[in-house]
């Protein structure tokens, strides 16, 4: 498995899951449209915190594809399809490192639990698609 593409497609992972977290958003603020205030125009333009936000995805997603490659991305399991093997060591990461870590802080900081519960769904689906993207370079690959 080359180690520079498992990087890449790990962070690539991370990424998209900022990128389908954004449209999540969207689609959930249209859905509730007395949640959001009238006066203030919505602005297309990211702020520092959305920035700061989606590069830890990315520098999450290529910590996973670091893990991938030093674990062999479940080598031994070898009558499964790709993608299962992405999605079981995307879970498995986020069960061991992002479920942890968000119950840890929300417990610590009296996070409310839908802010948590966003948080944790956020951080599975960043492992489950580094995850998914490092078993198709993987695959691909061999």
């Amino acid at each position: 498995m080359p180690f520079r593409l498992l990087l890449l497609y790990g962070a690539i992972g991370g990424l998209a899951s900022v990128l389908a977290a954004a449209l999540l958003r969207s689609l959930l603020s249209a859905a509730r449209p007395e949640a959001t205030e009238p006066e203030s125009p919505p602005t297309l333009l990211p702020s520092w915190r959305d920035l700061f936000e989606a590069a830890t995805h990315v520098f999450a997603g290529a910590g996973i594809g670091l893990v991938f490659w030093l674990s062999w991305g479940f080598a031994a399991i070898v009558t499964v399809p790709w993608w299962v093997r992405g999605i079981a060591f995307g879970g498995i990461c986020a069960l061991v490192v992002a479920v942890p870590a968000l119950v840890g802080t929300a417990l610590r900081t009296g996070m409310r639990s839908k802010q948590a519960a966003g948080l944790l769904l956020e951080w599975t689906y960043t492992c489950v698609m580094a995850g998914l993207a490092c078993a198709w370079i993987a695959e691909a690959t061999q």
